[in-house]
């Protein structure tokens, strides 16, 4: 692969041994690569990049104001080193809350929606299942479904999930499987313990 330029790689199809090599090429001599191919509506990304363009444009003083902490990793930073020199970017970080310290910092007027989820099931001695669903207000703001639902299989440590979305932006049918292993083992849990949670999570409004 040329270093001349940044490389390009369309991943429409990961399992083709050639797209592989060049994600793997593009790891080991650049360190990052653009990807096309990947079934993300270019409306939803025009909106990403316009809201981008007008958080870092703020003063600095005003994304201070969500600066990331020790104990939360979501928000604002300006303060990164490498090799102790301060780097030369911001950054705005967003993942999702353990509904104790870590939670999202939103920008001031950013759009957003609640989403209500919650799980139930029955695990006993690590062996079981857990279903779960969840509801967002505003789903006709950027296309998502208002109701999605999935569960899982637990084994000991090892865990494997199912979701499905019917408003999915990732360009499949909404239906996603994976399997894990969880570091901690889900010894029990049934319906007395089965909860619910509410986070706020970001929505982007894309240009007519």
């Amino acid at each position: 692969m040329s270093t001349d330029s940044l490389p390009v790689i369309n991943i429409a199809d990961l399992e083709r041994a050639d797209t592989r090599r060049a994600i793997e090429t593009a790891c080991r001599d650049w360190g990052f690569f653009q990807v096309v191919g990947h079934g993300i509506d270019e409306h939803l990304m025009a909106a990403l990049r316009r809201q981008m363009r007008s958080f870092f444009a703020q003063p600095l003083t005003v994304k201070r104001e969500i600066l990331r902490t020790a104990d939360n990793p979501w928000g604002f930073y300006d303060r990164e080193l490498t090799k102790h020199t301060p780097d030369w970017k911001q950054v705005y970080d967003y993942g999702p809350s353990d509904g104790c310290v870590i939670e999202a910092q939103w920008p001031e007027g950013a759009s957003s929606r609640v989403v209500i989820g919650g799980e139930a099931g029955l695990v006993l001695s690590g062996v079981g299942l857990v279903g779960r669903v969840a509801y967002g207000s505003n789903a006709n703001i950027n296309g998502r479904a208002s109701v999605t639902y999935g569960g899982s299989v637990h084994f000991g440590k090892l865990q494997g999930d199912y979701a499905y979305d019917p408003g999915s932006l990732s360009g499949d049918n909404g239906h996603h499987i994976g399997v894990r292993l969880e570091p901690n083992e889900l010894v029990d849990f049934d319906l007395t313990n089965s909860r619910i949670e509410v986070i706020r999570e970001p929505v982007l409004i894309p240009e007519d």
